[in-house]
Parts: structure tokens; sequence; C-alpha cells
């Protein structure tokens, strides 16, 4: 925190919410005073920072479903419902030609 008692004035400056002569006037000051120039520094990165991380936030949303791969149990999961579905087209491919045979055989006899 400044020394000289300016923090809340600072932090107005670096938010944009003082008027015209407000910010000059603080200006000036923070030209002079080594503790207020080090804390408008501060608090003008730290704006910096958080509004970067504001913006890339905006941006997750969008790229998110393409980050996330489906887990490995539910990879294998997809597997064996192709591999049920194979089994089950297979068998109702060969029961009807079993049942030709065994209808073909049963009037044989």
């Amino acid at each position: 925190m400044s020394r000289c008692g300016k923090t809340t004035k600072l932090e107005a400056w670096v938010d944009g919410e003082l008027n015209d002569s407000e910010s000059t006037a603080l200006q000036l000051h923070v030209e002079h005073c080594v503790v207020c120039l080090h804390e408008h520094r501060w608090l003008s990165a730290e704006k910096a920072l958080f509004n970067q991380r504001a913006e890339r936030e905006q941006a997750r949303p969008q790229w998110s479903r393409f980050e996330k791969a489906p887990s490995r149990k539910k990879l294998w999961a997809m597997a064996g419902a192709v591999a049920a579905g194979w089994v089950l087209f297979a068998l109702a491919q060969w029961a009807p030609s079993r049942a030709a045979q065994v209808a073909a055989a049963s009037t044989e006899a």
C-alpha cells in the first residue's frame, strides 16, 4: 500500500474513474512520488493481467469441446458397442440360412 495515502485514488485512476483534473493532478504526483509510481505500475500490471485472463476465459468455451478427448472407458464402451453390432449383424445373416437348412432337412425326412 502507498504510504502517502493515495492508494484509493491510484486504483480509481487505473480504472479510469477520475475526471480530467484529478487525473492530471495524480499523474503529476506519481511522477515525483516513488512509492506511488511503484504502486501505479503494480496496479496497471495487475489490471492488464486480469484483462488478459478475462479475454482467455471468454475464448475458452468456443474451444472446450475440442480440448476434451473422450475417456479411455468411453472409447472401450464404443468399441464394445460396435463389436456387439457386428455380432448381431452376423447372426442375423446366418440365422435365415440356418433356418432354411433345417426346414429343407425336415421336408426330406
